[in-house]
C-alpha cells in the first residue's frame, strides 16, 4: 500500500483524518490556507457516534475532560412551555458539548509535528495512475500517491469533480455565539431548543461557565439585511422569547458571534474519485438540525482508519471505494432527516406552529429513540 497522502483543510475532518492515517503508518502532509491554527469558533455537540470515533482515534478521554455531558434534550415553545423532554439514557454514551477551539486544539496536538503547513491556499489538482498533484496559490506543487480533500461545505474540489451537484440552500439562516452564564448553572441553562413563529433559539452549556447558543431565522441566501444582524437586532427579534434567551443574547460580545447561511447536498453522494477522497462537509454537507456535522466528520476519519487497518492488502484507492459504500446509506438518510426537521422547525404560521408542537408533545418516545439510536450507531 502506497503511503504518501496529502490532506487539504485543517478543520475537524482534516485533522482527525491525519491522526487516523498516521496511526496506520501512512505519511501525511496537511495543507491549510489559514496563517495558523484557528482562533475563532463556537460550540460543537458530540453524539455517541462522535465519541466512538474519538475513542478509536485514541483521544476520546481528552475531549470528555473539556466537554460537558448531557442526558436530556428539552424543547420549549417561545413562551417557555415545555413541549417535550428527550432523555438519552438509552444511548451507549452521554451527549457531550465542547467548544470548537478546544476540540481543534486536541486534534491539532495529536498530529505529528511538521505535518501541517499553514498559509497554503489550494488552487487546483490533477490525478493520473501515478498519483495526485496539488497546486497552491504561491506556485508550490505537491505530488502524493493520494489526496484527501476536507475543504468544507463549499469545497472547490467537489465542485470540480461534481459540477452537476450544486448545494441546496435552506430558506433560513443561522447565528451562533458563545457567552458566559450565571454560575453555577441553573435550570434555565439546560440543553434545549425553543421554537416559535419568529424562529428557533438553542442553548447548550459548555464547560467553564460558558454558553453556546444558536438562532435560526427565516430568510433567503445572502440576504444582506439579515446578514448584517448584530446583537441588538437579534435581541429585538427574540426579545419576547422566554428567559434566559434575551439575557444570553444581551451578554454576547459581537466578536463572539458568527453568521452562516445553511446548505446541504441532496444529490446522490459520491466520495471516492480514484485517488481522491472527499471527507466531512466537503463530502456530505448537512444542515445542523441533528447536530451531526462534526460527528460525521469524526466518524469519517475513524471508519477510514478502521478500513485501512482491516484491508491492509488493498490499495488506498480500493479502500476509498469500500469507505464510500459503507458511509453512503447513513449519510443519505441523515441528510434527508435533517432537512425535513429544519423545514418543520422553521414554520412561521402560528396555527402550524401550534399543531407541530402538539404533535411533538404527544409523539410516542420510540420515534425519537429510534432516530437517536440510528445517529449514534456507526455503520
Amino acid at each position: 500500500m502506497a503511503n504518501r497522502v496529502v490532506i487539504i483543510g485543517s478543520g475537524i475532518a482534516g485533522l482527525s483524518a491525519a491522526i487516523g492515517l498516521q496511526a496506520q503508518g501512512i505519511e501525511v502532509k496537511l495543507f491549510e490556507k489559514g496563517k495558523g491554527p484557528r482562533t475563532a469558533g463556537v460550540g460543537v455537540n458530540l453524539a455517541p457516534n462522535a465519541l466512538w470515533a474519538l475513542d478509536r482515534l485514541g483521544i476520546g478521554h481528552l475531549v470528555r475532560q473539556v466537554g460537558k455531558a448531557f442526558n436530556e434534550f428539552i424543547i420549549y415553545s417561545d413562551n417557555g412551555k415545555q413541549i417535550s423532554s428527550q432523555p438519552f439514557d438509552f444511548l451507549p454514551d452521554s451527549m457531550y458539548a465542547v467548544h470548537r477551539l478546544d476540540l481543534l486544539r486536541i486534534l491539532h496536538d495529536q498530529v505529528k509535528p511538521g505535518t501541517i503547513q499553514y498559509g497554503m491556499e489550494y488552487t487546483s489538482f490533477e490525478q493520473n495512475e501515478n498519483g495526485v498533484s496539488v497546486s497552491f496559490a504561491d506556485g508550490t506543487q505537491v505530488h502524493a500517491d493520494y489526496a484527501l480533500f476536507a475543504d468544507g461545505a463549499g469545497s472547490d474540489c467537489r465542485t470540480k469533480l461534481r459540477p452537476s451537484a450544486p448545494l441546496r440552500v435552506a430558506k433560513y439562516t443561522c447565528w451562533q455565539g458563545v457567552t458566559s452564564a450565571d454560575e453555577p448553572f441553573d435550570n434555565r441553562y439546560l440543553l434545549s431548543e425553543t421554537m416559535g413563529p419568529k424562529g428557533r433559539f438553542g442553548i447548550c452549556p459548555l464547560a467553564n461557565g460558558q454558553i453556546y447558543w444558536y438562532a435560526c431565522i427565516n430568510g433567503t441566501y445572502n440576504e444582506e439585511q439579515i446578514a448584517k444582524f448584530g446583537v441588538q437586532d437579534l435581541l429585538e427579534h427574540f426579545g419576547e422569547f422566554h428567559a434566559p434567551i434575551p439575557e444570553v443574547i444581551r451578554k454576547t460580545m459581537p466578536q463572539d458571534m458568527v453568521h452562516n447561511d445553511i446548505f446541504d447536498l441532496p444529490a446522490k453522494h459520491k466520495f471516492a474519485f480514484n485517488r481522491i477522497l472527499l471527507l466531512g462537509d466537503a463530502a456530505h454537507p448537512i444542515t445542523p438540525n441533528l447536530g451531526q456535522g462534526a460527528c460525521q466528520a469524526l466518524e469519517d476519519a475513524a471508519v477510514l482508519m478502521h478500513l485501512i487497518k482491516c484491508y491492509s492488502d488493498m490499495t488506498l484507492e480500493e479502500v476509498f471505494v469500500l469507505f464510500e459504500k459503507k458511509r453512503l446509506m447513513k449519510i443519505k438518510l441523515l441528510t434527508q432527516i435533517a432537512w425535513s426537521i429544519g423545514n418543520v422547525s422553521q414554520w412561521s404560521n402560528p396555527l402550524f406552529c401550534t399543531l407541530r408542537n402538539l404533535g411533538m408533545q404527544y409523539s410516542p418516545p420510540f420515534l425519537y429513540k429510534q432516530q437517536f439510536k440510528y445517529m449514534s450507531e456507526v455503520r
